[in-house]
């Protein structure tokens, strides 16, 4: 391998700089999809030690270092997701190396190898897993597959394999299974290889990749125990109401979609669905099996060359597992998701390779060297226009709507960005989409319709749709949580207190329900049982607005408590984590919401009496004051403001509805 490099590296040096060329826009993409479960720390809240990474699964995968090198990467670098990027283009540019490495290994046709690695390169396939920041672990796992199939193809060249390379193979093969499900196909690979590029018989290829099959085997039986028992893939079947006739069209349909990429100049989305069947389907199904078939008839004739039996096995073995994957999300239909692909895609990049050197031979060689130019620089130009729609989560999605109009997760995400913009009524329509193509499982789209209505202030309808959710699972802790809120702010407080201990039995990691319940304990003048909950809080995982929260939540336990030891500590803990002024706010209105309205007061006067105090607190003294009834102390305090920051237009407002009341007053 080594010697490969250094002979090499000019080559390599420039294979990294098409990468980059082709790749640099992705350092300008911003989170998507599921990075927000790793960036808001929605799975890592399950993983309370190093071993529960070996021992739980989310989202019916079981890849311990996917969740755990994510879990870490996003840790380091959640307020640089440029730097996210800049990883993944370094991780697919190694793996375009390794394959460039492995491919020149046993064919010894620098051309090939070259070609190869230049389509792996532009493939506009690759763009999605190379833009979206949790993919990485689809290239470290490539990675590990080629390093333990190089090493096995080194032990197949000498009669004594080295020990040290054998350890290795195995140990790259281990890595690489519990990075990604799909390295389970690896021994197949490894057969693939040794069969027909290394000229081993069947029973000797066999033989020699037999220790990376027990360890598949392995791999797949701790993934039966821990998550696929419960999987239930027969009832996913009969749940499609798909006959197996068109089961097997859609994936000739989803493989013709694939390889069409090379060919048609348009982008791909994240995941393709299909709810039901349609003439279209047939038709590219029915053509991609005539052509299936040929390419059987024509390998039987010998016409293939070795490279080309090579390549057409590698890309159909990665298919095998999407016969399987494409039951991963019943509500949807059937899926499929070209990220899937990114292993298998060496072989199609072979095949097309050779297919390019095959036309060349029988042209002139500038003509040759143009063709194989042209096609990289459409390749290329290709890849723009899925750059483009990856630059914010909001564009990705309103353009994967365009091929899969009913995808759950696109309609998800979508009514989750318009609800964060403020945009309430487009929300709702993503989410009542969302809730009419659901089966009968849409508790999570009732949760967000109903806080639409709660931000709304439609209290009564913010409750339907809440109470809808927790009937459909009530295990579900966010309806609970939010059904608490409602509680709280319709003045049933033991209700609201009651919803919150049951969304923190249900789900102790829920920080927003845990701050919750606190609140509520302190209102009901239960500070040492709040400290308790407090205490058990789980930071791993948890935004820094929670950490945030749970240490400002400290100081008002504290200070209900009266415990001057517990408010030093407190108070040391939030300033270390706020500056003055953002801190003197987010304090006084928890003291205001737990009753504690003198202590509140002395410390947004304490406040404004600084430099750092901001209009902020003016208006929410003044706003104090008003609702005591204080209103001469409050327009004092206004109209100290309004000198200060003449700027703020509420000044005049809050003074105005204030002398109005005044005057009103008995």
């Amino acid at each position: 391998m080594f010697e490969i490099i250094r002979e090499h590296k000019w080559l390599l040096l420039a294979l990294f700089g098409l990468v980059v060329l082709n790749h640099y826009p992705a350092a300008g993409h911003g989170y998507m999809i599921d990075d927000f479960l790793f960036l808001e720390g929605r799975w890592a809240a399950g993983y309370h030690g190093y071993l529960d990474f070996l021992t739980r699964t989310e989202a019916q995968h079981f890849a311990p270092l996917y969740f755990a090198v994510n879990y870490f990467l996003f840790e380091i670098f959640r307020a640089a997701p440029v730097l996210l990027s800049l990883v993944n283009i370094l991780l697919f540019y190694l793996s375009v190396a390794f394959f460039f490495i492995l491919t020149l290994s046993w064919t010894r046709t620098l051309p090939l190898a070259a070609l190869t690695a230049v389509l792996m390169a532009v493939y506009p396939a690759h763009v999605f897993p190379v833009g979206y920041k949790t993919a990485s672990f689809v290239f470290i796992c490539a990675i590990l597959q080629l390093l333990a199939l190089w090493f096995l193809w080194r032990c197949s060249r000498t009669a004594e394999p080295k020990s040290a390379d054998i350890t290795a193979g195995l140990v790259c093969c281990a890595l690489a299974l519990l990075s990604y499900e799909w390295a389970v196909l690896l021994p197949l690979y490894g057969v693939l290889l040794l069969r027909v590029c290394g000229d081993l018989s069947w029973r000797e290829s066999l033989r020699r990749t037999a220790p990376y099959a027990v360890l598949a085997v392995m791999f797949v039986a701790v993934y039966w125990m821990i998550a696929g028992s419960d999987t239930g893939l027969s009832d996913r079947f009969a749940r499609m109401g798909f006959s197996l006739p068109a089961y097997v069209a859609v994936l000739l349909f989803f493989m013709a979609g694939h390889i069409s990429l090379f060919i048609v100049p348009r982008a791909f989305p994240f995941m393709m669905t299909i709810p039901r069947m349609d003439g279209q389907i047939w038709l590219w199904a029915g053509i991609l099996g005539l052509l299936l078939a040929a390419a059987g008839g024509l390998y039987r004739r010998g016409i293939f060359s070795r490279p080309g039996v090579f390549g057409a096995g590698w890309y159909l073995i990665g298919w095998l597992p999407v016969v399987v994957a494409m039951l991963g999300h019943p509500s949807a239909g059937l899926v499929f998701e070209p990220h899937w692909l990114f292993f298998a895609s060496y072989g199609l990049t072979l095949l097309i390779a050779q297919c390019l050197l095959w036309l060349g031979a029988r042209m002139p060689v500038r003509a040759a060297a143009v063709l194989i130019c042209a096609v990289t620089v459409c390749l290329m130009a290709v890849s723009r226009p899925q750059h483009r729609v990856m630059e914010t989560e909001k564009a990705y999605c309103e353009f994967w709507l365009q091929f899969s109009p009913p995808n759950p997760i696109a309609l998800s995400r979508l009514g989750q960005i318009h609800f964060r913009e403020g945009n309430d009524e487009l929300a709702l329509k993503y989410f009542n989409r969302l809730a009419a193509a659901s089966d009968g499982q849409h508790f999570r789209e009732l949760n967000n319709i109903g806080l639409i209505y709660h931000r709304q202030g439609k209290l009564a309808e913010a409750e339907h749709y809440l109470r809808e959710a927790v009937t459909i699972n009530p295990a579900f802790a966010p309806a609970w949580n939010n059904l608490g809120q409602v509680a709280r702010e319709s003045g049933r407080p033991s209700v609201a207190l009651e919803y919150f201990l049951r969304a923190v039995e249900l789900d102790g990691h829920l920080p927003a329900a845990r701050l919750n319940l606190v609140e509520m304990l302190l209102i009901a003048r239960h500070p040492a049982e709040a400290v308790s909950v407090l205490s058990a809080m789980d930071m791993r995982g948890v935004s820094s607005y929670y950490r945030q929260e749970a240490a400002i939540m400290f100081v008002v336990a504290a200070e209900t408590l009266r415990d001057q030891n517990l408010i030093a500590q407190a108070l040391a803990n939030a300033r270390a984590m706020l500056d003055g002024a953002d801190l003197d706010l987010r304090l006084a209105q928890r003291l205001l919401n737990t009753g504690q309205g003198k202590k509140a007061e002395q410390i947004l006067r304490e406040s404004i009496q600084k430099e750092s105090g901001t209009a902020a607190s003016y208006l929410m003294l003044g706003s104090y004051l008003g609702n005591a009834e204080r209103f001469d102390d409050a327009i004092a305090v206004w109209q100290q403001g309004k000198q200060r920051f003449p700027a703020e237009t509420q000044f005049d407002r809050f003074i105005r509805e204030a002398r109005n009341l005044q005057s009103s007053a008995p």
